[in-house]
């Protein structure tokens, strides 16, 4: 299994850290108890499990992760997160999304390869990629019984 970088508060992440804009998997927590933590893809406070094989790599899924919990983009964790929060009456709805991206901690493992170049070499490892995300989301259920939050369709939907 591939390490995953420490993790990170997305709004304080430097640029471009090494390998975000490759294909791979993302790790996503809410919980502040993190930081000091090494990232375990089983750690119980991740609320989702993402993967992407697309040009723009972890970075642009990240970012369509965040515009759909604000609604501008879709992304199915994100607009799960977005739901969430809509049915949440305690709060003011934009107050509380911009709380909860403000403790938006990730971490991720890249997989290198040139997504733009179609090669038996580039598939295997976007193949890869898809089984990894698998076997991250079957430890982590192995462990806690349950998938992570927003991975977990019945348990967060993305509508009514």
């Amino acid at each position: 299994m591939k390490n995953f970088t420490p993790w990170v508060l997305w709004e304080k992440m430097k640029k471009d850290p090494d390998g975000i804009n490759c294909p791979g998997i993302y790790l996503i927590t809410f919980d502040k108890k993190v930081l000091n933590k090494a990232a375990d893809p089983t750690q119980s406070e991740i609320v989702y499990v993402g993967m992407t094989n697309s040009k723009g790599g972890i970075k642009s899924r990240l970012k369509q992760f965040v515009c759909a919990v604000r609604g501008t983009k879709v992304h199915s964790g994100g607009s799960r997160v977005r739901y969430q929060i809509k049915r949440n009456k305690n709060f003011e709805f934009y107050k509380k999304q911009e709380e909860l991206l403000k403790n938006l901690h990730i971490s991720f493992c890249a997989f290198k390869c040139n997504v733009k170049l179609v090669s038996p070499e580039t598939l295997r490892v976007m193949g890869e990629v898809a089984k990894h995300e698998y076997y991250v989301l079957s430890d982590y259920l192995e462990k806690n019984k349950c998938l992570p939050r927003f991975n977990d369709r019945k348990l967060s939907p993305r509508k009514d």
